[in-house]
Order: structure tokens, then C-alpha cells, then sequence
């Protein structure tokens, strides 16, 4: 509405006598500016007229002047006005050439419009996707290491060592009948454990089984004939039902052995069978190892005494009672001191 009053403040100044305004020429004379502002006070109230009637009807009504060139809205909204200057806007060809000049890819990276958290997880799934996959030799090689639990306990050394540790505990518990089962069981899964086999046959004797001890014990050496202490209790336990020379056989094997105590069971078993010969040799070569036996002296006194050898079986005797001996064997040692010292003296 400042227009409107801005013209009519200019016509009622026009109107005014004496107002400064210059003078109009019309037909090559010059008529005084009042005069001639009279004669146009028509024509200009008529127009002012409809200049406000237009800016009026522009405002209330919306005329659309969008059509005519060079011409804006007529309706302003005062919650939206325009700005000042429009930013300044690259054109495409310059984004394409400048990221040529660059050397980067004219297409926009999706992840540049993601927000930060979701780049995260989008670079977060990447890395775990670009994970190189193992090779199948090197997988099945890494198997081979690491077998399974299931498979492992399968294995028989595994399995008897569980079962042997077991039948320890039920000895210790005072369960002898419990132990022999768990001890079968590792020689049926193991037959090679020895000291499965040993234990099962001494309680297979203590409750009296002496048979089922030399079967234990004659499988056993069956697979390992050169195994000394399994060797001397299965001919023990011959000796014992008079096989002597069954136990003399079993002991076979081991006739070139450097076992002190293998070499005195042989000697002790050849003066059973009265091969004194063999006996005196056989105990020498014992005490050679361990010369401190009291018994293995004696031994070899009786094996030299028999094979008529009274002088050196004294001096066997003599050794004998420099050690402890049990009273029996210590009365049989002193008994025969005294006779053969007469007869020799």
C-alpha cells in the first residue's frame, strides 16, 4: 500500500499551484505548467486509477503472471521469502572434469552417503567377508592334528592307561575282585601291558587261581619271551607244581642275560634237577652282579658240595655267614661250616 500513497501523494502535489514542475510543450507553444497540468489531470487521475486497481486485484486476486516473460508471482509468502542470492551451483561438466583431473571414479562411493555408525558396520562387515578361506590341504592337515575328543579316547593306549588307572584306584579301595575285571579289560584292549599282565596274575594266585596266573602269564610271554620279570614268575609258578623243567624252558631266552635275579632262579632250579655243574656256574655268574646274596652263597656252597668241590663249597659257606641269612638257612650254613672245616682239616 506504500505505492499507492507514494501516487497519490505525487498527483495531489501535482495538483498544487506553484508547485515546481516544468513546462509542457504542446502544439510548439509553451503553456505554463499549471495550465497544462489541468488539462492532463484527467488522463493521469484516470490512470493512477487503474494502477491501483490492478496492484489491488494482483494482491487480493493472485493473477498468475507466470506466463509472461520477464514477470515474478504476484503472491509472496512472508513465512518462505526468497533469498537474497542462490548459492552457487558447479556445473556437471565441471564435477566430471575435476574428478578426472582428481583420477577418481566420476560415480559417488555408496558409502559416502551413508551415516557414520552405518559406514562403521559396513566397513566391519567387509573386513570379516575379505577373510582368506583356508585351503583344503591345510584344513585337512590341521584335522589330522586335532582329532576329535570321541576319537581320541578311542585310542587303545589311551583307553587301557584309563582302565590300568581305574584298577589302581579299586586296590586302593581294598576291591581286588573290581581290579582284576579292569584289568582284564586292559589286556584285552592292550595285550602288550606287562604290568597289567604281572598285576592280574599275582591276584589271580592270592585268591588261589595258580592256573589261570600261568595262563595270564604263558600269553604274555608269548608275545614278549625275552621280558625277565614275566618270565620269572611264570617259572616260579612251575617250580611250584614241580615243572622244573618246564620253568627251565621258560627261562630259556634269557640264559645270556646280565638280570642277576633271572641268572640265580636258573641256578636255583638246575640244583633241583641236580645238574650241580650247571647250578655252580650259573650262581657264579649271579654273584659276579651282586656278590653281597647271602642265599645265592649258600646256593652255590650246595652246588659245589655235590659236585665234590668240599674245599671251595667251605669257603662258599664261609661268605654265606658274613650276611644276614634267615635262622634256618643260617643253622644249615653254620651245620655245614663245622663238618666240612673237620673234614678238611
Amino acid at each position: 500500500m506504500s505505492v499507492i500513497n507514494q501516487m497519490l501523494r505525487d498527483l495531489d502535489r501535482r495538483h498544487r499551484p506553484g508547485c515546481d514542475i516544468p513546462l509542457a510543450a504542446v502544439n510548439g507553444t509553451y503553456i505554463p505548467a499549471h495550465a497544462a497540468a489541468g488539462k492532463r489531470a484527467p488522463a493521469l487521475i484516470l490512470g493512477g486509477g487503474l494502477a491501483v486497481l490492478l496492484v489491488v486485484a494482483s494482491l487480493f486476486f493472485g493473477i498468475d503472471t507466470h506466463g509472461v516473460p520477464g514477470t515474478q508471482p504476484a503472491r509472496l509468502s512472508a513465512q518462505q521469502p526468497l533469498p537474497l542470492a542462490l548459492p552457487p551451483q558447479t556445473p556437471a561438466t565441471d564435477r566430471r572434469s575435476s574428478s578426472k583431473a582428481e583420477g577418481e571414479p566420476a560415480k559417488t562411493n555408496a558409502t559416502q552417503t551413508l551415516p557414520l555408525a552405518a559406514r562403521g558396520r559396513q566397513s566391519e562387515a567387509a573386513e570379516v567377508n575379505v577373510q582368506p578361506k583356508e585351503a583344503p590341504l591345510a584344513a585337512a592337515r590341521r584335522g589330522a592334528g586335532s582329532a576329535p575328543m570321541s576319537v581320541r579316547a578311542a585310542d587303545p593306549s589311551r583307553r587301557s592307561g584309563n582302565l590300568f588307572y581305574q584298577a589302581q584306584q579299586s586296590l586302593a579301595e581294598r576291591q581286588p575282585q573290581a581290579a582284576v575285571g579292569l584289568l582284564q579289560k586292559v589286556l584285552a584292549t592292550d595285550p602288550a601291558h606287562a604290568r597289567a599282565r604281572l598285576q592280574l596274575a599275582g591276584l589271580l594266585v592270592a585268591r588261589g587261581d595258580s592256573a589261570a596266573a600261568e595262563t595270564v602269564l604263558a600269553a604274555g610271554l608269548r608275545l614278549t619271551p625275552a621280558n625277565a620279570g614275566m618270565a620269572r614268575r611264570y617259572a616260579r609258578l612251575l617250580a611250584q607244581r614241580n615243572a622244573l623243567q618246564a620253568a627251565v624252558d621258560a627261562l630259556a631266552p634269557l640264559s645270556n642275560s646280565e638280570d642277576a635275579d633271572t641268572l640265580a632262579l636258573r641256578a636255583e632250579l638246575f640244583n633241583r634237577l641236580q645238574r650241580y655243574d650247571e647250578a655252580a656256574a650259573t650262581y657264579q655268574a649271579a654273584l659276579r652282579l651282586r656278590p653281597t646274596q647271602a642265599l645265592w652263597w649258600t646256593g652255590l656252597g650246595v652246588a659245589l658240595e655235590h659236585d665234590a668241590r668240599s674245599s671251595v663249597a667251605l669257603e662258599a659257606y664261609r661268605e654265606a655267614a658274613r650276611y644276614a641269612l634267615p635262622a634256618a638257612v643260617d643253622a644249615f650254613v653254620q651245620q655245614r661250616i663245622r663238618a666240612l672245616g673237620a673234614h678238611n682239616g
